[in-house]
């Protein structure tokens, strides 16, 4: 089991109420749809809320109707393992690797061969792992369709701590993590501003957030929607951001915010 902070139930919440109207939709006008995890560990959380309980990847698995095919990376090489076995049950042709998801995505979205099926992907790096090209190859993978939804845990005080910088021997690397992250240089003013002292850590971690939306919105997403995980003290641990280019899309997700928030859905198994 993987122990997570409390604040993760709102993200699994979220998925729950989320994805069962989405499977339904994509079933019943296409015949099918696929699910992608970048990060997915090993499919089961432990909180001091609940347990046993749940993540993304089962969350994913455990849909009816099932995804036509699932994705699954992890880094992890035991908890590749734990999750190859307990995706054995899923009804689900699963494909589990084991590596860095940006190097794996671009190269293994391939997997999902039918062009008219739309697709689901959860992007829930640890920190600011998650690379812009990773982000670009799921949005461009059904060329000339409507992209894959998307939703992304973006480190919102991670990147804001990183961009404040200033340490001689540690800029270099930190600069090259803010390039992977945005993918281009639109990180850099804020950054400068940091060092400038000009800014407060809230206001240039709302700065990146609104430069990473901005750049969803360019690839082609009609819709971003992002709301803030809090640790029970009130403390921001990231936002989670959903982007569609789908209006029913949209409308689901929209509910599903409202409701997970707090909710108490079943996510046991």
């Amino acid at each position: 089991m993987r122990s997570v902070g409390g604040w993760t139930r709102d993200k699994l919440a979220l998925l729950a109420y989320y994805l069962p109207a989405f499977a339904k939709l994509c079933t019943d006008k296409v015949g099918g749809w696929y699910y992608l995890d970048g990060f997915a560990a090993n499919g089961v959380n432990r909180t001091q809320e609940f347990p046993l309980a749940k993540g993304t990847a089962l969350i994913g698995l455990s849909q009816s109707p099932p995804p036509t095919k699932a994705l699954l990376i992890e880094r992890n090489h035991d908890d590749v393992e734990t999750l190859r076995a307990r995706s054995i049950p899923f009804l689900t042709e699963t494909l589990v690797l084991e590596g860095d998801a940006n190097e794996l995505i671009p190269k293994q979205l391939a997997f999902f061969d039918l062009p008219h099926l739309p697709g689901f992907c959860v992007l829930d790096p640890e920190g600011l792992e998650l690379d812009w090209t990773t982000i670009q190859a799921c949005a461009e993978h059904r060329r000339g369709r409507t992209p894959y939804e998307l939703l992304i845990y973006f480190s919102t005080p991670g990147a804001a701590r990183t961009g404040a910088v200033q340490a001689a021997g540690y800029v270099e690397k930190t600069e090259a993590r803010l390039q992977r992250l945005f993918g281009n240089e639109s990180w850099r003013e804020v950054a400068q501003q940091q060092g400038r002292r000009v800014l407060a850590p809230g206001e240039a971690s709302n700065l990146y957030l609104s430069m990473y939306e901005s750049q969803l919105r360019n690839l082609g997403y009609t819709t971003v929607l992002s709301r803030p995980s809090l640790r029970q003290d009130g403390v921001l641990v990231y936002h989670m951001v959903f982007a569609s280019a789908n209006e029913a899309g949209a409308s689901i997700m929209a509910s599903a915010f409202k409701r997970a928030y707090g909710s108490q859905v079943p996510l046991q198994f």
